[in-house]
């Protein structure tokens, strides 16, 4: 009978004891252990992250076959794939190969494709054989397995569809339409917030943090957009707001290592609505991998109960700001709204952040199962449009 594990993996831990896979040196890749509650895959392609494969590559002199014996030699060492420089990792594809019994009862059998969403950097591998080689795209096509464990996220991919695409797929959709995919908007810190009394919950925040970033570098993402909570669910504290911090600066060092901005979006609760709150965490960790994505919806309706004035609160992001989330809110609503049918003053707001050197807007849309979303896309594409030409103009 397989054992049961922990949902984050921790009974894989070697070596220091009593830390997540992904701060150990050293975990247990043993697939003939089975878990009650764990995935395992036979793996087909890593997807290395671009920062630790430039440095991988750079210390091999591009030597492909020095490429695999160093690739080799940190699983080897470690049971996972974490560059000792950079520390990050990346992501695989594979095929299901065994599901405990714990985990039967999700939409998943064996032989599924699947992409990994969780960094390599906390998940237990094991390579038996480098077969292939793709400098040109950080990919390196392998014999092996993989462990998930309970807590992971992963994506399922339709069978017909290649390893090579799938890696890539946003970068081809992105070079076929020419809309790239330049930003992403995280917001599992809802329910897994940085500042939570309860050490797991903090410990899954990071984890899915770190693994944005190492989806971000995988596809060509640039700026992840945080979600400017300390807790959400929970009473805030002096407590939540310490953990936040400390957690915060942890994770825009692992922003920085692979080249990541993250931006603060300016949230619905008095904990960071507006960009003034926002900058203080800004300015105390001081780094440039760390700026403002402000709500424009949020930030106007904070604007509103606090008397202040909206044009300059985006001044006081000014330098800082890396991009700009477009919504529509009203008083006590702050989502589910079709643009034009609130109070965001859509032109104001784009031609002084536009004036703040500010390039990249997003804009949020809720889907509500309404049968006409396509016609709401293009309604909503004409009305911003017109706000951008009327905010440009003046």
């Amino acid at each position: 009978m397989a054992m049961k594990g922990n949902k984050y993996g921790i009974h894989r831990v070697i070596e220091p004891q009593g830390v997540l896979t992904q701060a150990a040196y050293k975990i247990d890749n043993d697939m003939s252990k089975l878990y009650s509650n764990e995935i395992i895959c036979d793996v087909i392609s890593l997807n290395i992250d671009s920062a630790s494969f430039t440095q991988i590559e750079e210390a091999c002199h591009g030597d492909e076959k020095a490429i695999g014996d160093m690739i080799l030699g940190i699983v080897a060492e470690r049971g996972k794939q974490q560059n000792p420089v950079t520390g990050s990792g990346g992501m695989f594809i594979g095929t299901v190969a065994y599901i405990g019994e714990d985990l039967k009862d999700r939409d998943l059998k064996v032989g599924d494709k699947i992409a990994s969403l969780v960094s390599l950097s906390m998940t237990p591998l094991r390579i038996d054989k480098i077969k292939a080689i793709h400098k040109d795209i950080d990919r390196v096509d392998i014999e092996g397995k993989a462990v998930l464990f309970e807590s992971a996220i992963y994506a399922k991919l339709p069978d017909d569809m290649s390893e090579a695409l799938a890696l890539a797929a946003l970068a081809r959709a992105a070079a076929e339409t020419g809309l790239a995919v330049r930003t992403m908007c995280l917001s599992g810190h809802r329910k897994y917030p940085l500042g939570s009394h309860d050490a797991d919950v903090r410990a899954r925040g990071m984890e899915i943090m770190r693994g944005a970033i190492d989806f971000a570098c995988d596809v060509g993402i640039r700026i992840i957009q945080l979600a400017g909570y300390d807790v959400y669910y929970e009473d805030g504290d002096a407590d939540t707001r310490a953990w936040f911090s400390e957690n915060l600066q942890k994770g825009v060092e692992y922003a920085a290592r692979c080249g990541v901005m993250l931006g603060f979006e300016t949230m619905e609760t008095p904990f960071m609505d507006t960009i003034s709150k926002g900058m203080a965490y800004v300015h105390a960790l001081n780094s440039p991998y760390l700026g403002m994505y402000p709500d424009l919806g949020n930030l106007t309706n904070a604007c509103y109960l606090y008397g202040l004035n909206v044009e300059e609160e985006i001044r006081a992001g000014e330098g800082h700001t890396c991009a700009m989330h477009l919504k529509e809110t009203v008083e006590g609503v702050y989502r589910d709204m079709d643009f034009g049918d609130g109070r965001v003053d859509f032109v104001s707001g784009i031609r002084q952040t536009w004036a703040c050197g500010v390039r990249m807007f997003t804009a949020e849309f809720w889907h509500d199962g309404r049968e006409d979303w396509q016609q709401r896309l293009r309604d909503t594409s004409a009305f911003l449009r017109a706000r951008f030409a009327q905010a440009l103009d003046s």
